[in-house]
Parts: structure tokens; sequence; C-alpha cells
């Protein structure tokens, strides 16, 4: 679908990536925009979730989560409702279908204006099918982006407290003139980003597009605004090129305190506008001290220094061997503009720390070395540092260094008088990672009354820790409450409940769970939850299709599943095996698994992964105790 179309009483306008009903408009993104045009273009039948993926991301291999963020995403903007869907309906273990007839209109005033904008969408998305989906998708694209315009100015920021700013509306200045559309976006983004940005004022869209286009005149433009500061830029296309140029400007002066220039394919900008925004608003929240990195004093004093430093970051998510290269590159940029920049060591000891296990043969460095110096010169910025504790605390926990991760959580005092709800959060998992179950539980639930916010992704660690604890009932009724949230955290807790209804043995229960994992499957998972739930009650046919999955892995069925379904039905060494390979070592303090705990190669597998040695220094797990000697036994 490219032309605009009628869906109920909406608007659906593809080329401007917007939806518009009752003089309302809301802007899609690209991806959600594609699954809404694959839906209308089926005339109301349901459409598979493999047919959207061959459509939508075509070529490539992406997760469920991508599709079911984009139904949520589409959702919102219809406010519809998962439960009494009005607009889009779920056709469990199927797919999709739209609820509204869609009919086909003749906009030839729209159709004039984008018809340069279809036929470069058409030859972007033929050009670009190697982006990735969902949140990736944005970070990704973000590297294609480069800086080619001069930096920020250096200069007196003695402006007072008081900041006020207005973004002027973006100026077309592509040959077709025909680009209108990509100016106002970017310019409304801009306006709504800047204008969450403490000790700044920022004059909502009614008065900036009031001013006439053109209008050259900057001090007056500032005098009717009553402003300090101007943002203006401008968007310069051909065919699938577009270019982006901002810059800063102080009136009274008229110096540009700052300027950006950004150039990429069409369909990476309509991907970018929001980290374009959120980009401009970090580098203007450093050049004017306002904000949150602004008014930090151990954030970023250089621009150029905040910009290495998302690099980095998006480098590591991309996370290739050549990504790590080019991500130490970065953060070693970031650093040696702006020594003082605090969170850039930070992430250059995580950095380094995961470097070793990437890139070792193509950068032989001493990675430990390094990553030890970069927290040195973190804490020394930070010494107060929450938020290096508690990426110390993960990268301890994830590399089983226990006793290191125990000291950190040693440096908060009494976990009851700890404010930090991440912090509690952290604490949590790590204590369910050496088996304190029951102080995990006491963490998670403070962590959770403390920030209501997070309270779906915390009820699913409280979910696992009260399975832990052996209380599958309040586990499942907790992974229920999760579930229900939204449509990523089904495609997350589907497992999760699965294994606490295991546990509980109620077969109606397990079914039902089967039946939501089949819907919201990872891709490539639903053979195996079928054939479970076919043999869920014929064991040994489900350790037959079980043990052929361990002996034959095949694509998205991980280890930790399969040790799941052979603890049920009863197969401990399979079990035991599949945990091994899987290195899933904490799944061994939930009740499935209980059978095994005490078998001597998984004796011998906690003995190697260090958890007796920290349990004899520091505390012994709920699970396990020790005898004479060097020996110990696990309930």
């Amino acid at each position: 679908m490219e032309n605009d179309y009628r869906l109920g009483d909406w608007l659906v306008r593809p080329q401007r990536g917007s939806i518009e009903h009752a003089g309302q408009v809301v802007h899609l993104k690209p991806k959600v925009m594609a699954v809404l045009n694959c839906l209308a273009g089926s005339g109301g039948a349901v459409v598979t979730r493999d047919h959207i993926f061959d459509k939508v991301w075509p070529g490539q291999v992406v997760s469920d989560a991508a599709l079911t963020q984009c139904v949520v995403e589409l959702r919102h903007a219809f406010d519809d409702s998962a439960k009494n869907p009005q607009v889009v309906e779920t056709i469990p273990k199927v797919g999709f279908r739209l609820i509204p007839a869609v009919e086909a209109i003749e906009d030839k005033a729209a159709s004039k204006v984008a018809g340069s904008t279809i036929a470069g969408l058409a030859r972007a998305k033929k050009a670009r099918t190697g982006l990735l989906a969902g949140i990736l998708v944005v970070l990704v694209a973000m590297l294609g982006w480069q800086l080619v315009g001069p930096v920020d100015k250096a200069v007196d920021r003695s402006h007072g407290p008081e900041t006020s700013l207005a973004v002027l509306p973006f100026t077309d200045v592509s040959p077709d003139q025909q680009q209108g559309w990509i100016a106002e976006s970017l310019t409304e983004q801009l306006i709504n980003r800047l204008s969450r940005l403490e000790g700044l004022e920022v004059p909502g869209k009614a008065m900036s597009f009031t001013l006439e286009k053109g209008q050259a005149d900057l001090k007056a433009v500032a005098r009717e605004l009553g402003v300090d500061f101007i943002v203006e830029g401008s968007v310069f296309r051909v065919e699938e090129d577009v270019r982006i140029t901002t810059r800063l400007v102080e009136v009274g002066s008229g110096e540009i305190w700052w300027s950006y220039e950004w150039g990429a394919r069409l369909q990476e900008f309509l991907d970018m506008q929001e980290l374009i925004a959120e980009g401009v608003a970090h580098a203007l929240s450093i050049n004017l001290d306002v904000g949150e990195l602004g008014l930090d004093p151990l954030g970023p004093s250089d621009v150029e220094a905040f910009w290495s430093l998302e690099r980095a970051i998006q480098l590591v998510m991309e996370d290739t061997r050549e990504s790590w290269v080019e991500a130490v590159r970065e953060i070693e940029t970031a650093t040696g503009r702006d020594a003082n920049y605090a969170q850039a060591w930070l992430w250059a000891s995580f950095i380094y720390s995961m470097a070793y296990a990437r890139i070792d043969d193509i950068l032989h460095r001493n990675w430990q070395q390094l990553s030890e110096s970069a927290l040195d010169r973190h804490f020394e910025l930070a010494p107060d540092s929450l938020e290096g504790l508690n990426l110390l605390i993960q990268l301890y926990t994830d590399s089983r260094q226990y006793g290191q991760a125990d000291r950190m959580i040693q440096r908060l005092g009494p976990l009851e008088s700890v404010s930090h709800p991440g912090l509690l959060f952290r604490v949590g998992i790590f204590l369910s990672h050496v088996g304190r179950a029951r102080e995990a539980r006491q963490a998670l639930e403070r962590a959770q009354l403390l920030d209501p916010n997070q309270f779906a992704h915390f009820m699913r660690m409280l979910g696992w820790s009260l399975l832990q604890n052996d209380r599958p009932d309040e586990a499942l009724a907790m992974f229920d409450r999760a579930w229900g949230t939204d449509d990523v955290l089904r495609s997350i807790g589907s497992s999760e409940g699965l294994q606490a209804a295991l546990v509980g043995g109620n077969l109606p229960v397990i079914r039902k769970w089967l039946i939501r994992a089949q819907e919201f499957h990872e891709r490539g998972m639903l053979r195996f939850y079928r054939a479970m739930e076919e043999h869920l009650d014929d064991p040994l046919a489900a350790l037959t299709f079980l043990r052929q999955a361990f002996d034959q892995p095949y694509e998205d069925v991980h280890d930790h599943h399969i040790a799941i379904w052979a603890a049920y039905h009863g197969d401990n060494q399979l079990a035991l095996n599949a945990l091994l390979r899987a290195n899933q070592d904490w799944w061994l303090w939930y009740p499935l698994f209980a059978p095994i705990r005490n078998d001597p190669a998984t004796r011998g597998m906690i003995d190697e992964l260090g958890l007796v040695e920290y349990w004899r220094e520091y505390t012994w797990s709920d699970f396990c105790r020790p005898l004479g000697g060097a020996e110990f036994t696990c309930d």
C-alpha cells in the first residue's frame, strides 16, 4: 500500500508516515507503518507472522519481539487495546488482522506533493534490506550518520541561570522543494525534545511556526519570541540522499555556538528523527549548561567526546568483532578528548572487560589491566558513583567473580537502607545467581516498591525469585501479571510462566502457558512448543523429541528450554547435560532441578564455577551446606 487510504475513521498516509483522525495527526515509525500497510493489503484477511516478516524484513533474521513491538506501537497510535481490539486483532498461533474496512482513495494533491517521495522510498526500501529490527534498527542506523560539519565553539557560558531558546522551522533547500514534510517533522521533534530540558525555556510549535519563512533578521525573531538563542537548520534531499544541517546561534553576538551536519539515506532518516532530536538536545545541554548533562559536573565538557561515547555504545550493541574494534577506538577518543568524563571512563571499563572475548585475536592488549585502570579513573572522578557500582556488580556477576561482586554490595551498607531501585534490582539478580534466594526476594521486593515505573520488569525477576523460594503459585501469579502488561513482555514472559506452571504440575495451567508461548514464540520455537503440547501426556515421546533436539540443535531452541522439559519429564541426566551446555548455572536453584543438584557432575560444576569458594568465604546458599573438610552437599 503506497497511496493514501482510509482505515475506518482514520486517514492513513504511508508516504508521510502518519495517520489522521478528527484533526489529530500521529506519526508512525517506518517499520510500524510497513506492518500497517502489510495488514491493510490483505483485505481484512488474517496475515501470518511469517508473511509479515517476509514483507517488512525481507532476507533478514529478526526476533518476534521486533514485530510484537510494532504491533504495540500501532495499537498505541490508534488508541487501541489488545484485550478489546477495535483496530488490530491478534489471531492466536497465526498472526494479525485489521478489523476496520480499508478503503483506497485518490488524493491527487497529496500524490502530486509526495510524488518524488514515493519513488525515493521505493528505491530506499529495495536498497536498504540490511537494517535490523526494533531498537537495534535505530541503534545501528545511527552508525550510518556521519559528522561532516564543524564542532562546538569554545565560548564563555556565563549567560545566566535562565536560558531561552527557539527552534525555527527548518528550511527545505532541496531542488524540488517538496521536502517540507521532512523539515516540519524534524522541527516538531526538536521542539518536543528540547522543551524537556530542565532550565531551558522553549516556545512551543504554535509560536515558532508563525514566523515568516526565510525571515533573516534573527534579532527581530528573538525579540518577537523573547529568546536568547536560536536553533535553525535546513533539509536537503536528492532522490534517496538526505542531508540535515543544524546550528545554535547566540542572538546577541550573532556567534555560532555549535553546528552539526548529518548525511544519510532517506530510510535511515525516517528511522533516525527521534535520535537526531535526542542528540541535538544532549549537545545543546552541554553547550548551554542546562539539563541533566549540562549541569552534571562529571558529564562531558566536549560535545565530540559525547558523540564518541554514543557511537561506542551503538557499536557495542551491534556486537560483531569489527564493531568491538571500532568501539574501543571511539571510547578512547572520548576519554582522550575529555579526561574528566566520568561516564566515558565507566563505559571504557566495561568495553575493555568484554573485549578479550571478542577481539583478542585482532588487538593483543592487556584488557584486564585497561579495564581496572579505567574503572579506577571513573571512581577518582566519581567516588560515590552508584551507577559505577551497578555496572561493577553486573560485570562481576556475569564473569562469576562472586567475591568481588559481594564486596561491591557491601559498600552499599544494609540493603534496607538502599533507596536506589536499580541497584537493588542488580543485587537481587546477584543473590539469585549464588543461591541466596530469600535475600534476593527481599531486595527485589524493595526495588519493586521504590520504582513503580519498572513494575512489570521487576515483577518478572520477583517471579523468578519466588520460584527459587519454591513458591510456584505466587511466582505464576507474578508472571501472569507481568505477562499482561504488553506484547514485548508476553514474548519474554511466556517461557517464564511456563516453567512455573510445570513446577505446579496443573495440566490445564500448563496448556494455557503453552498456548501463550506459541502465540508469542521466538522465531523457530513454534515447532518445539507444538511438540511439547502434543506430547504433554506422553513422556516417552516428549523425551525422544528432546533428545533429538539436544543431539541435533536447530535454530532458536536453546538448551535451557530442553533442560526445563527434560527435568519435567524425569530425564535428569538430559536436564543436567542441557544445563551444563547452556551455562545456566543459576537455574539449578529452581525447583525443577532439585533432583540433580546433588549429582556428582552437578557438584563438580558448582565447584568449578567458584561458588563453593565464594560460599565458604561469605555466606552459604539456601540450597547447599558444608560437610567435613572440602565436601559439601546440596538439597
